[in-house]
Protein backbone atom coordinates (compact mmCIF):
# COMPACT_ATOMS: atom_id res chain seq x y z
CA UNK A 1 0.00 0.00 0.00
CA UNK A 2 1.33 3.14 -1.50
CA UNK A 3 0.71 6.26 1.07
CA UNK A 4 2.11 9.68 2.11
CA UNK A 5 2.20 10.12 5.44
CA UNK A 6 2.05 13.90 7.17
CA UNK A 7 1.45 15.02 10.96
CA UNK A 8 -0.04 18.78 11.18
CA UNK A 9 -2.26 21.11 13.01
CA UNK A 10 -6.03 20.87 11.85
CA UNK A 11 -5.46 24.56 10.66
CA UNK A 12 -2.44 23.32 8.43
CA UNK A 13 -4.66 20.65 6.96
CA UNK A 14 -7.67 23.09 6.11
CA UNK A 15 -5.69 26.05 5.34
CA UNK A 16 -4.85 24.34 2.37
CA UNK A 17 -6.86 25.61 -0.82
CA UNK A 18 -8.26 21.92 -1.08
CA UNK A 19 -11.72 20.25 -2.95
CA UNK A 20 -12.63 17.98 -0.42
CA UNK A 21 -15.45 15.09 -1.14
CA UNK A 22 -16.96 12.76 0.83
CA UNK A 23 -16.67 9.40 -1.97
CA UNK A 24 -20.45 7.77 -3.17
CA UNK A 25 -19.37 4.82 -0.78
CA UNK A 26 -19.57 6.49 2.65
CA UNK A 27 -21.94 6.81 4.97
CA UNK A 28 -24.51 10.35 5.18
CA UNK A 29 -23.73 12.02 7.94
CA UNK A 30 -23.56 9.95 11.54
CA UNK A 31 -22.75 11.00 14.57
CA UNK A 32 -25.28 10.83 17.38
CA UNK A 33 -24.86 12.82 20.81
CA UNK A 34 -22.55 11.26 22.64
CA UNK A 35 -20.07 11.52 19.80
CA UNK A 36 -21.10 15.30 19.48
CA UNK A 37 -20.77 15.80 23.08
CA UNK A 38 -17.27 14.29 22.76
CA UNK A 39 -16.04 16.62 20.49
CA UNK A 40 -16.94 19.44 21.91
CA UNK A 41 -15.55 18.58 25.65
CA UNK A 42 -12.12 17.78 23.59
CA UNK A 43 -12.41 21.32 21.68
CA UNK A 44 -13.36 22.90 25.37
CA UNK A 45 -10.56 21.41 27.31
CA UNK A 46 -8.35 23.17 25.01
CA UNK A 47 -10.21 25.84 24.76
CA UNK A 48 -10.14 26.47 28.81
CA UNK A 49 -6.43 25.99 28.70
CA UNK A 50 -5.57 28.39 26.39
CA UNK A 51 -7.41 31.30 28.20
CA UNK A 52 -5.35 30.54 30.75
CA UNK A 53 -2.04 30.91 28.69
CA UNK A 54 -1.64 27.05 28.84
CA UNK A 55 -1.04 24.19 26.36
CA UNK A 56 -3.28 21.10 25.88
CA UNK A 57 -3.09 19.37 22.55
CA UNK A 58 -5.03 17.10 21.34
CA UNK A 59 -5.10 14.45 19.07
CA UNK A 60 -8.50 14.44 16.91
CA UNK A 61 -7.61 11.28 14.57
CA UNK A 62 -6.59 10.40 11.45
CA UNK A 63 -7.49 11.75 7.88
CA UNK A 64 -7.51 9.38 5.00
CA UNK A 65 -7.37 11.31 1.65
CA UNK A 66 -7.32 9.18 -1.97
CA UNK A 67 -5.78 11.37 -4.45
CA UNK A 68 -8.36 12.03 -7.73
CA UNK A 69 -8.41 13.12 -11.25
CA UNK A 70 -9.32 16.56 -10.43
CA UNK A 71 -6.71 17.89 -8.43
CA UNK A 72 -9.20 17.20 -5.43
CA UNK A 73 -9.35 14.16 -2.78
CA UNK A 74 -11.99 11.88 -1.68
CA UNK A 75 -12.29 11.10 2.36
CA UNK A 76 -12.33 7.41 3.05
CA UNK A 77 -11.76 8.11 6.75
CA UNK A 78 -12.65 11.16 8.78
CA UNK A 79 -15.78 12.73 7.13
CA UNK A 80 -17.46 12.66 10.68
CA UNK A 81 -14.91 14.67 12.50
CA UNK A 82 -14.04 16.93 9.36
CA UNK A 83 -18.27 17.57 8.71
CA UNK A 84 -18.38 18.31 13.00
CA UNK A 85 -15.51 20.63 12.82
CA UNK A 86 -16.74 22.98 9.71
CA UNK A 87 -19.95 23.24 11.80
CA UNK A 88 -18.10 24.89 14.78
CA UNK A 89 -15.99 26.86 12.22
CA UNK A 90 -18.90 27.86 10.71
CA UNK A 91 -20.94 29.25 14.04
CA UNK A 92 -17.71 31.28 15.10
CA UNK A 93 -17.36 33.08 11.83
CA UNK A 94 -20.59 33.98 11.26
CA UNK A 95 -20.41 35.74 14.59
CA UNK A 96 -17.22 37.43 13.82
CA UNK A 97 -19.28 38.59 10.28
CA UNK A 98 -21.83 40.24 12.58
CA UNK A 99 -18.92 41.96 15.09
CA UNK A 100 -17.60 43.12 11.52
CA UNK A 101 -21.27 45.00 11.03
CA UNK A 102 -21.59 46.38 14.53
CA UNK A 103 -20.76 50.28 13.79
CA UNK A 104 -20.04 50.77 17.90
CA UNK A 105 -17.19 48.83 17.66
CA UNK A 106 -13.49 50.65 17.85
CA UNK A 107 -11.49 50.77 14.65
CA UNK A 108 -8.86 48.38 16.42
CA UNK A 109 -11.55 45.88 17.62
CA UNK A 110 -13.12 45.88 13.93
CA UNK A 111 -9.05 45.07 12.83
CA UNK A 112 -8.92 41.86 15.20
CA UNK A 113 -12.17 41.02 13.99
CA UNK A 114 -11.80 41.38 10.95
CA UNK A 115 -8.01 39.52 11.15
CA UNK A 116 -10.28 36.72 13.07
CA UNK A 117 -12.65 36.72 9.75
CA UNK A 118 -10.05 36.06 7.33
CA UNK A 119 -8.38 33.36 9.24
CA UNK A 120 -11.99 31.29 9.99
CA UNK A 121 -13.05 31.98 6.32
CA UNK A 122 -9.81 30.48 4.99
CA UNK A 123 -10.86 26.92 7.23
CA UNK A 124 -14.36 26.61 5.68
CA UNK A 125 -14.23 28.43 1.88
CA UNK A 126 -11.88 27.65 -0.96
CA UNK A 127 -9.87 30.98 -2.31
CA UNK A 128 -11.42 32.34 -4.89
CA UNK A 129 -14.44 30.32 -5.63
CA UNK A 130 -15.63 30.79 -1.90
CA UNK A 131 -17.05 27.18 -2.32
CA UNK A 132 -17.28 25.03 0.76
CA UNK A 133 -13.82 23.53 0.72
CA UNK A 134 -15.85 19.86 2.22
CA UNK A 135 -18.59 18.55 -0.11
CA UNK A 136 -20.55 16.48 1.73
CA UNK A 137 -22.78 13.34 -0.45
CA UNK A 138 -25.85 14.62 -2.79
CA UNK A 139 -28.18 13.30 -0.05
CA UNK A 140 -26.70 16.02 3.09
CA UNK A 141 -24.89 18.80 0.09
CA UNK A 142 -27.43 21.05 0.13
CA UNK A 143 -28.35 20.82 3.43
CA UNK A 144 -25.03 21.16 5.14
CA UNK A 145 -24.11 24.21 2.81
CA UNK A 146 -26.87 25.89 4.03
CA UNK A 147 -26.45 25.59 7.56
CA UNK A 148 -22.95 26.26 7.16
CA UNK A 149 -23.86 29.85 5.16
CA UNK A 150 -26.79 30.47 7.04
CA UNK A 151 -26.73 29.53 10.28
CA UNK A 152 -29.99 28.82 12.48
CA UNK A 153 -32.63 30.15 10.09
CA UNK A 154 -31.77 27.37 7.75
CA UNK A 155 -32.64 24.80 10.38
CA UNK A 156 -35.00 22.14 9.72
CA UNK A 157 -37.76 21.27 12.66
CA UNK A 158 -37.09 18.29 14.03
CA UNK A 159 -40.43 17.13 14.10
CA UNK A 160 -40.53 17.85 10.14
CA UNK A 161 -42.17 15.14 8.04
CA UNK A 162 -39.41 15.38 5.47
CA UNK A 163 -36.44 15.30 7.96
CA UNK A 164 -33.96 12.49 7.33
CA UNK A 165 -31.81 11.34 9.95
CA UNK A 166 -28.73 12.45 8.49
CA UNK A 167 -30.31 16.46 8.30
CA UNK A 168 -31.45 15.55 11.96
CA UNK A 169 -27.96 14.60 12.73
CA UNK A 170 -26.67 18.01 11.47
CA UNK A 171 -28.72 19.56 12.71
CA UNK A 172 -28.76 18.27 16.29
CA UNK A 173 -25.10 18.59 16.14
CA UNK A 174 -25.40 22.74 14.98
CA UNK A 175 -27.51 23.27 18.10
CA UNK A 176 -24.96 21.95 20.49
CA UNK A 177 -22.44 23.26 18.85
CA UNK A 178 -23.75 26.49 19.02
CA UNK A 179 -24.67 26.27 22.72
CA UNK A 180 -20.82 25.48 23.29
CA UNK A 181 -20.23 28.94 21.39
CA UNK A 182 -22.72 30.60 23.24
CA UNK A 183 -22.03 29.75 26.96
CA UNK A 184 -17.88 30.12 26.46
CA UNK A 185 -17.46 32.57 23.74
CA UNK A 186 -20.94 35.18 23.14
CA UNK A 187 -21.52 35.48 26.95
CA UNK A 188 -18.95 38.59 27.25
CA UNK A 189 -17.96 41.75 26.95
CA UNK A 190 -16.40 42.89 23.23
CA UNK A 191 -12.81 42.67 24.01
CA UNK A 192 -12.99 38.93 25.91
CA UNK A 193 -15.04 38.08 23.04
CA UNK A 194 -12.15 39.02 21.04
CA UNK A 195 -9.83 37.05 23.52
CA UNK A 196 -12.49 34.26 23.14
CA UNK A 197 -11.74 33.67 19.22
CA UNK A 198 -7.86 34.42 19.40
CA UNK A 199 -8.13 31.15 21.78
CA UNK A 200 -9.89 29.12 19.98
CA UNK A 201 -8.32 30.32 16.76
CA UNK A 202 -5.12 29.10 18.67
CA UNK A 203 -6.62 25.55 19.34
CA UNK A 204 -6.98 25.44 15.81
CA UNK A 205 -3.79 26.71 14.90
CA UNK A 206 -2.11 24.40 17.40
CA UNK A 207 -3.89 22.38 19.87
CA UNK A 208 -5.49 20.03 17.58
CA UNK A 209 -3.62 17.82 15.91
CA UNK A 210 -4.00 15.74 12.89
CA UNK A 211 -2.13 12.77 10.57
CA UNK A 212 -3.44 12.85 7.28
CA UNK A 213 -2.44 9.68 4.84
CA UNK A 214 -2.90 9.96 1.28
CA UNK A 215 -3.53 7.56 -1.22
CA UNK A 216 -2.71 7.65 -4.87
CA UNK A 217 -4.93 4.60 -6.22
CA UNK A 218 -8.33 3.58 -5.60
CA UNK A 219 -7.14 0.05 -4.64
CA UNK A 220 -4.83 1.60 -1.68
CA UNK A 221 -8.03 3.38 -0.35
CA UNK A 222 -10.33 0.30 -0.53
CA UNK A 223 -7.73 -1.77 1.18
CA UNK A 224 -7.36 1.29 4.05
CA UNK A 225 -11.19 0.94 4.28
CA UNK A 226 -10.93 -2.66 4.45
CA UNK A 227 -8.21 -2.94 7.09
CA UNK A 228 -10.17 0.35 9.26
CA UNK A 229 -12.85 -2.78 9.48
CA UNK A 230 -10.29 -5.55 10.53
CA UNK A 231 -8.84 -3.68 13.21
CA UNK A 232 -12.58 -3.52 14.98
CA UNK A 233 -13.43 0.51 13.75
CA UNK A 234 -17.06 0.16 13.54
CA UNK A 235 -17.80 -0.47 9.48
CA UNK A 236 -20.73 -2.47 9.10
CA UNK A 237 -21.16 -5.07 6.00
CA UNK A 238 -23.61 -2.61 4.47
CA UNK A 239 -20.74 -0.21 4.60
CA UNK A 240 -18.20 -2.45 3.16
CA UNK A 241 -20.70 -4.29 0.30
CA UNK A 242 -21.48 -0.63 -0.84
CA UNK A 243 -18.30 0.70 -1.05
CA UNK A 244 -17.09 -2.69 -3.18
CA UNK A 245 -20.03 -2.43 -5.13
CA UNK A 246 -20.20 1.32 -6.08
CA UNK A 247 -16.31 0.62 -7.02
CA UNK A 248 -17.35 -1.79 -9.47
CA UNK A 249 -20.27 0.59 -10.91
CA UNK A 250 -18.24 3.42 -11.18
CA UNK A 251 -15.27 1.88 -12.74
CA UNK A 252 -17.50 0.58 -15.20
CA UNK A 253 -20.50 2.85 -15.60
CA UNK A 254 -18.89 6.15 -14.24
CA UNK A 255 -20.08 8.18 -11.49
CA UNK A 256 -23.84 9.11 -12.23
CA UNK A 257 -24.62 5.43 -11.98
CA UNK A 258 -22.56 4.70 -8.94
CA UNK A 259 -24.56 7.60 -7.30
CA UNK A 260 -28.13 6.69 -8.23
CA UNK A 261 -26.80 3.33 -7.01
CA UNK A 262 -25.67 4.78 -3.77
CA UNK A 263 -29.15 6.54 -2.99
CA UNK A 264 -30.68 2.88 -3.27
CA UNK A 265 -27.46 1.73 -0.77
CA UNK A 266 -28.53 4.63 1.64
CA UNK A 267 -32.41 3.39 1.41
CA UNK A 268 -31.33 -0.13 2.22
CA UNK A 269 -29.19 1.18 4.92
CA UNK A 270 -31.80 3.48 6.55
CA UNK A 271 -32.03 1.71 9.71
CA UNK A 272 -29.74 1.30 12.59
CA UNK A 273 -26.46 -0.71 12.50
CA UNK A 274 -28.05 -3.82 14.34
CA UNK A 275 -31.32 -3.66 12.60
CA UNK A 276 -28.99 -3.77 9.16
CA UNK A 277 -26.74 -6.42 9.72
CA UNK A 278 -30.12 -8.66 10.48
CA UNK A 279 -31.97 -7.40 7.78
CA UNK A 280 -28.67 -8.19 5.43
CA UNK A 281 -28.45 -11.82 6.65
CA UNK A 282 -32.29 -12.23 6.75
CA UNK A 283 -32.25 -11.27 3.05
CA UNK A 284 -28.91 -13.73 2.43
CA UNK A 285 -30.99 -16.67 3.75
CA UNK A 286 -34.28 -16.04 1.87
CA UNK A 287 -31.91 -16.40 -1.54
CA UNK A 288 -29.27 -18.86 -0.75
CA UNK A 289 -31.25 -21.23 1.57
CA UNK A 290 -28.25 -21.23 3.61
CA UNK A 291 -27.10 -19.89 7.16
CA UNK A 292 -25.60 -16.42 7.23
CA UNK A 293 -22.02 -16.41 8.65
CA UNK A 294 -21.78 -14.26 11.79
CA UNK A 295 -18.20 -13.45 11.67
CA UNK A 296 -17.97 -13.24 7.52
CA UNK A 297 -21.19 -12.28 5.82
CA UNK A 298 -19.16 -10.12 3.71
CA UNK A 299 -17.71 -12.96 1.77
CA UNK A 300 -21.18 -14.38 1.82
CA UNK A 301 -21.92 -11.66 -0.16
CA UNK A 302 -19.55 -10.97 -2.67
CA UNK A 303 -19.20 -14.90 -3.42
CA UNK A 304 -22.93 -15.60 -3.41
CA UNK A 305 -24.99 -12.73 -4.06
CA UNK A 306 -22.84 -9.77 -6.25
CA UNK A 307 -20.60 -13.18 -7.23
CA UNK A 308 -17.32 -10.75 -6.96
CA UNK A 309 -15.49 -12.75 -4.69
CA UNK A 310 -12.10 -14.20 -5.59
CA UNK A 311 -13.06 -17.63 -5.72
CA UNK A 312 -15.40 -16.69 -8.70
CA UNK A 313 -12.38 -15.51 -10.57
CA UNK A 314 -15.11 -13.58 -13.20
CA UNK A 315 -16.06 -10.47 -14.26
CA UNK A 316 -19.39 -9.49 -13.61
CA UNK A 317 -20.92 -6.28 -15.25
CA UNK A 318 -22.03 -3.49 -13.02
CA UNK A 319 -25.40 -3.12 -14.52
CA UNK A 320 -25.98 -6.46 -13.17
CA UNK A 321 -24.59 -5.43 -10.23
CA UNK A 322 -27.26 -2.32 -10.31
CA UNK A 323 -30.21 -5.11 -11.01
CA UNK A 324 -28.92 -7.12 -7.95
CA UNK A 325 -28.59 -3.66 -5.78
CA UNK A 326 -32.10 -2.79 -6.88
CA UNK A 327 -34.03 -5.72 -6.20
CA UNK A 328 -32.18 -5.93 -2.46
CA UNK A 329 -33.27 -2.69 -1.69
CA UNK A 330 -37.23 -3.74 -2.71
CA UNK A 331 -36.75 -6.58 -0.74
CA UNK A 332 -35.01 -5.09 2.10
CA UNK A 333 -37.70 -2.82 2.16
CA UNK A 334 -40.66 -5.86 2.51
CA UNK A 335 -37.92 -7.37 5.58
CA UNK A 336 -38.82 -3.64 7.16
CA UNK A 337 -42.73 -4.09 6.93
CA UNK A 338 -42.38 -7.44 8.06
CA UNK A 339 -40.70 -6.89 11.18
CA UNK A 340 -43.70 -5.07 12.40
CA UNK A 341 -45.92 -7.67 10.75
CA UNK A 342 -47.42 -5.07 8.20
CA UNK A 343 -47.86 -6.74 5.30
CA UNK A 344 -50.06 -4.46 3.40
CA UNK A 345 -47.78 -2.72 1.39
CA UNK A 346 -47.02 -6.19 -0.63
CA UNK A 347 -50.80 -7.73 -0.68
CA UNK A 348 -53.12 -4.23 -1.02
CA UNK A 349 -56.11 -6.30 -0.07
CA UNK A 350 -55.11 -8.01 2.80
CA UNK A 351 -57.84 -8.65 5.36
CA UNK A 352 -57.75 -7.35 8.96
CA UNK A 353 -57.52 -11.06 9.54
CA UNK A 354 -54.92 -11.77 7.49
CA UNK A 355 -52.88 -9.06 9.33
CA UNK A 356 -53.62 -9.92 12.61
CA UNK A 357 -52.24 -13.25 12.03
CA UNK A 358 -49.05 -12.03 10.74
CA UNK A 359 -48.57 -9.64 14.05
CA UNK A 360 -49.30 -12.31 16.07
CA UNK A 361 -46.63 -15.08 14.70
CA UNK A 362 -43.70 -12.20 14.09
CA UNK A 363 -44.65 -9.61 17.08
CA UNK A 364 -46.89 -10.97 19.76
CA UNK A 365 -44.97 -14.55 19.45
CA UNK A 366 -41.50 -12.55 19.07
CA UNK A 367 -40.91 -15.07 16.54
CA UNK A 368 -38.53 -12.85 13.74
CA UNK A 369 -36.30 -16.07 12.61
CA UNK A 370 -39.07 -17.13 10.53
CA UNK A 371 -38.34 -13.74 8.15
CA UNK A 372 -36.35 -15.27 5.57
CA UNK A 373 -39.13 -17.67 4.95
CA UNK A 374 -42.02 -15.64 4.89
CA UNK A 375 -39.31 -12.82 2.31
CA UNK A 376 -39.56 -16.01 0.14
CA UNK A 377 -43.38 -16.96 0.59
CA UNK A 378 -44.13 -13.09 -0.22
CA UNK A 379 -43.81 -13.96 -3.78
CA UNK A 380 -46.39 -16.16 -3.54
CA UNK A 381 -50.32 -15.18 -4.30
CA UNK A 382 -51.82 -13.65 -1.17
CA UNK A 383 -54.17 -16.96 -0.48
CA UNK A 384 -50.78 -18.82 -0.35
CA UNK A 385 -48.94 -16.52 1.66
CA UNK A 386 -51.66 -16.21 4.44
CA UNK A 387 -52.13 -20.11 4.58
CA UNK A 388 -48.51 -20.04 5.35
CA UNK A 389 -48.77 -17.67 8.36
CA UNK A 390 -51.56 -19.51 9.88
CA UNK A 391 -49.84 -22.79 9.62
CA UNK A 392 -46.62 -21.05 11.11
CA UNK A 393 -48.32 -19.68 13.86
CA UNK A 394 -49.57 -23.10 15.09
CA UNK A 395 -46.32 -24.24 14.57
CA UNK A 396 -44.16 -21.82 16.32
CA UNK A 397 -46.66 -21.76 18.97
CA UNK A 398 -46.21 -25.54 19.54
CA UNK A 399 -42.69 -25.76 18.69
CA UNK A 400 -41.01 -22.84 20.02
CA UNK A 401 -43.09 -21.28 22.60
CA UNK A 402 -44.30 -23.59 24.48
CA UNK A 403 -42.18 -26.66 23.61
CA UNK A 404 -38.79 -24.78 23.83
CA UNK A 405 -36.98 -26.86 21.33
CA UNK A 406 -33.82 -25.03 20.05
CA UNK A 407 -34.07 -23.59 16.62
CA UNK A 408 -31.84 -25.13 14.88
CA UNK A 409 -34.03 -27.91 13.14
CA UNK A 410 -36.88 -25.43 12.61
CA UNK A 411 -34.40 -22.93 11.13
CA UNK A 412 -32.98 -25.83 8.78
CA UNK A 413 -36.58 -26.48 7.77
CA UNK A 414 -37.19 -22.58 7.12
CA UNK A 415 -33.63 -22.26 4.92
CA UNK A 416 -35.07 -24.85 2.54
CA UNK A 417 -38.14 -24.07 1.95
CA UNK A 418 -36.82 -20.57 1.35
CA UNK A 419 -34.73 -21.66 -1.32
CA UNK A 420 -37.33 -24.27 -3.18
CA UNK A 421 -40.03 -21.43 -3.18
CA UNK A 422 -37.49 -18.70 -5.07
CA UNK A 423 -36.42 -22.09 -7.19
CA UNK A 424 -39.68 -22.98 -8.56
CA UNK A 425 -42.24 -20.84 -7.47
CA UNK A 426 -44.77 -22.49 -10.13
CA UNK A 427 -44.57 -25.49 -8.63
CA UNK A 428 -44.21 -25.27 -4.96
CA UNK A 429 -46.49 -26.30 -3.10
CA UNK A 430 -47.28 -25.56 0.72
CA UNK A 431 -47.78 -29.07 1.79
CA UNK A 432 -44.05 -29.93 1.71
CA UNK A 433 -43.76 -26.81 4.39
CA UNK A 434 -46.45 -28.56 5.92
CA UNK A 435 -44.95 -32.19 6.10
CA UNK A 436 -41.75 -30.91 7.47
CA UNK A 437 -43.84 -28.74 9.99
CA UNK A 438 -45.76 -31.52 11.45
CA UNK A 439 -43.09 -34.14 11.38
CA UNK A 440 -40.85 -31.80 13.32
CA UNK A 441 -43.31 -31.60 15.90
CA UNK A 442 -44.41 -35.43 15.92
CA UNK A 443 -40.77 -35.84 16.55
CA UNK A 444 -40.11 -33.30 19.34
CA UNK A 445 -43.51 -32.12 20.84
CA UNK A 446 -46.02 -35.01 20.06
CA UNK A 447 -49.62 -34.32 21.62
CA UNK A 448 -48.89 -35.90 24.67
CA UNK A 449 -45.81 -33.80 25.08
CA UNK A 450 -47.61 -30.83 23.92
CA UNK A 451 -50.62 -31.59 26.56
CA UNK A 452 -48.26 -31.98 29.26
CA UNK A 453 -46.68 -28.57 28.55
CA UNK A 454 -49.79 -26.99 28.28
CA UNK A 455 -51.26 -28.57 31.09
CA UNK A 456 -48.14 -26.88 33.20
CA UNK A 457 -48.95 -23.21 32.11
CA UNK A 458 -49.56 -20.70 34.62
CA UNK A 459 -50.30 -17.36 34.40
CA UNK A 460 -47.26 -14.90 35.42
CA UNK A 461 -46.84 -11.16 34.84
CA UNK A 462 -44.37 -10.08 32.02
CA UNK A 463 -44.06 -12.05 28.54
CA UNK A 464 -46.03 -15.08 30.03
CA UNK A 465 -49.17 -13.09 29.98
CA UNK A 466 -48.32 -12.32 26.45
CA UNK A 467 -48.32 -16.18 25.85
CA UNK A 468 -51.57 -16.82 27.44
CA UNK A 469 -53.52 -14.20 25.48
CA UNK A 470 -51.82 -15.84 22.21
CA UNK A 471 -53.47 -19.10 23.77
CA UNK A 472 -56.73 -18.03 24.47
CA UNK A 473 -57.11 -15.75 21.29
CA UNK A 474 -56.07 -18.89 19.12
CA UNK A 475 -58.55 -21.05 21.24
CA UNK A 476 -61.12 -18.41 20.25
CA UNK A 477 -60.59 -17.87 16.69
CA UNK A 478 -60.44 -21.46 15.60
CA UNK A 479 -62.85 -22.96 17.89
CA UNK A 480 -66.41 -23.99 16.64
CA UNK A 481 -68.26 -23.81 20.57
CA UNK A 482 -71.38 -24.49 19.30
CA UNK A 483 -70.60 -27.95 17.48
CA UNK A 484 -67.48 -28.36 19.47
CA UNK A 485 -64.79 -28.68 16.84
CA UNK A 486 -61.87 -27.21 14.93
CA UNK A 487 -63.11 -24.77 12.49
CA UNK A 488 -61.24 -24.51 9.13
CA UNK A 489 -59.33 -21.65 7.63
CA UNK A 490 -62.66 -21.06 5.28
CA UNK A 491 -65.38 -21.44 8.12
CA UNK A 492 -63.51 -18.75 9.99
CA UNK A 493 -63.21 -16.24 6.70
CA UNK A 494 -67.26 -16.86 6.93
CA UNK A 495 -68.11 -16.22 10.83
CA UNK A 496 -69.59 -13.23 11.83
CA UNK A 497 -66.59 -12.29 14.06
CA UNK A 498 -64.27 -12.57 11.22
CA UNK A 499 -62.15 -13.46 13.64
CA UNK A 500 -59.89 -10.22 14.67
CA UNK A 501 -59.01 -9.37 18.14
CA UNK A 502 -57.23 -6.03 19.15
CA UNK A 503 -54.51 -7.84 21.29
CA UNK A 504 -53.64 -4.69 23.02
CA UNK A 505 -57.47 -4.87 24.00
CA UNK A 506 -58.04 -7.68 26.17
CA UNK A 507 -56.48 -8.94 29.24
CA UNK A 508 -55.77 -12.23 30.91
CA UNK A 509 -58.99 -12.70 33.37
CA UNK A 510 -58.70 -14.99 36.63
CA UNK A 511 -62.24 -16.55 37.01
CA UNK A 512 -61.80 -17.27 40.60
CA UNK A 513 -60.11 -13.68 41.69
CA UNK A 514 -56.95 -13.84 43.39
CA UNK A 515 -57.50 -11.77 46.30
CA UNK A 516 -60.41 -14.22 47.32
CA UNK A 517 -58.61 -16.85 46.00
CA UNK A 518 -55.77 -16.80 49.13
CA UNK A 519 -58.91 -17.84 51.25
CA UNK A 520 -59.27 -21.37 49.71
CA UNK A 521 -56.33 -23.58 49.80
CA UNK A 522 -57.56 -25.44 47.11
CA UNK A 523 -58.43 -22.43 44.87
CA UNK A 524 -55.20 -20.78 46.08
CA UNK A 525 -52.61 -23.80 44.19
CA UNK A 526 -54.76 -23.49 41.07
CA UNK A 527 -55.47 -19.71 40.61
CA UNK A 528 -52.71 -19.23 38.00
CA UNK A 529 -53.89 -22.50 36.08
CA UNK A 530 -55.31 -22.17 32.41
CA UNK A 531 -58.32 -23.82 33.67
CA UNK A 532 -59.05 -20.44 36.17
CA UNK A 533 -58.02 -18.12 32.89
CA UNK A 534 -59.93 -16.48 30.37
CA UNK A 535 -59.47 -13.24 28.03
CA UNK A 536 -61.94 -10.34 28.82
CA UNK A 537 -61.62 -6.80 27.33
CA UNK A 538 -59.71 -4.53 29.42
CA UNK A 539 -62.74 -2.29 30.69
CA UNK A 540 -64.82 -5.35 31.22
CA UNK A 541 -61.67 -7.05 32.99
CA UNK A 542 -61.46 -4.03 35.55
CA UNK A 543 -64.99 -4.13 35.74
CA UNK A 544 -64.96 -7.76 36.97
CA UNK A 545 -61.67 -7.49 39.31
CA UNK A 546 -61.98 -9.27 42.64
CA UNK A 547 -65.95 -9.54 42.24
CA UNK A 548 -67.76 -13.02 43.07
CA UNK A 549 -68.64 -15.81 40.74
CA UNK A 550 -71.73 -14.86 40.73
CA UNK A 551 -71.32 -11.37 39.54
CA UNK A 552 -68.89 -12.36 37.21
CA UNK A 553 -71.09 -14.32 35.36
CA UNK A 554 -73.09 -11.24 34.29
CA UNK A 555 -69.79 -9.52 32.54
CA UNK A 556 -68.98 -12.74 31.20
CA UNK A 557 -72.39 -13.34 29.71
CA UNK A 558 -71.97 -9.35 27.70
CA UNK A 559 -68.35 -10.99 26.38
CA UNK A 560 -67.88 -11.20 22.78
CA UNK A 561 -65.44 -14.19 23.45
CA UNK A 562 -67.54 -17.33 23.15
CA UNK A 563 -64.22 -18.75 24.89
CA UNK A 564 -65.19 -16.55 27.93
CA UNK A 565 -69.05 -17.10 27.99
CA UNK A 566 -68.02 -21.22 27.83
CA UNK A 567 -67.69 -20.53 31.65
CA UNK A 568 -71.42 -19.82 31.73
CA UNK A 569 -72.00 -23.64 31.55
CA UNK A 570 -70.99 -24.01 35.12
CA UNK A 571 -73.72 -23.42 38.26
CA UNK A 572 -70.62 -23.18 40.47
CA UNK A 573 -66.58 -22.38 40.32
CA UNK A 574 -64.44 -24.63 42.60
CA UNK A 575 -62.22 -27.42 42.37
CA UNK A 576 -63.81 -29.35 39.95
CA UNK A 577 -64.45 -26.45 37.85
CA UNK A 578 -61.30 -25.52 37.29
CA UNK A 579 -60.05 -29.27 36.50
CA UNK A 580 -62.78 -29.57 34.17
CA UNK A 581 -62.32 -26.83 32.28
CA UNK A 582 -58.28 -27.48 32.25
CA UNK A 583 -58.72 -30.78 30.24
CA UNK A 584 -61.09 -29.26 28.36
CA UNK A 585 -58.72 -26.35 27.26
CA UNK A 586 -55.46 -28.78 27.08
CA UNK A 587 -57.65 -31.27 24.64
CA UNK A 588 -58.27 -28.56 22.54
CA UNK A 589 -55.22 -27.08 22.49
CA UNK A 590 -53.26 -30.07 20.59
CA UNK A 591 -56.13 -30.03 18.05
CA UNK A 592 -55.54 -26.06 17.63
CA UNK A 593 -51.78 -25.86 17.57
CA UNK A 594 -51.56 -28.37 14.94
CA UNK A 595 -50.01 -27.38 11.44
Amino acid sequence: MNLEFQQMSLNEFLSRNLKLTIPLYQRTYSWNKNAIEKFIRDVRDCFSDRLENNTRNHFLGTFFLLETEDQGYEIIDGQQRLSTFVLLASIAYRDIDTEISNTNHSSNDLEEFRFLHAKFKQLIYSHPSNDLKLQLLTVDRNYFESIVTHGKQSLKKLSAANISGSHKLLTEAWRKIDRFVNEGIRRADVKSRIANFRALLDVIESSLQVVVLIAQKTDDAFGYFQMLNDRGVKLTTGDLLKARTLKEISDSHGNRSAERVSGTWDEILSNSKNNNEQNLKWYYSSLTGARPSTTDLMKQYLDDIFELGGSKNQSIPGSTIELKIDKMQKEIEKINNLRNGDIASIYSKASTWDQERLRSLIVHLDHTNVIPLLLSLSHLDEREFFAAVVMLEKFVFRYKTVGQKHAGKMQEIYYRMSKLVRTDRSNYSLQELQSSLKSLCRANVNDDVFKGLVNDLRYKKGKRVSVLKVFFTMLELYWDYENNKLLSESEIRDLPKSGVIDFNEISIEHIFSQSTAKSTIDLNARQHQIGNLTILDIKKNRKASNKSFEEKMKIYDQSSFEVTKEVLRYSSWNKESIEKRQKILVDRSSEVFNP
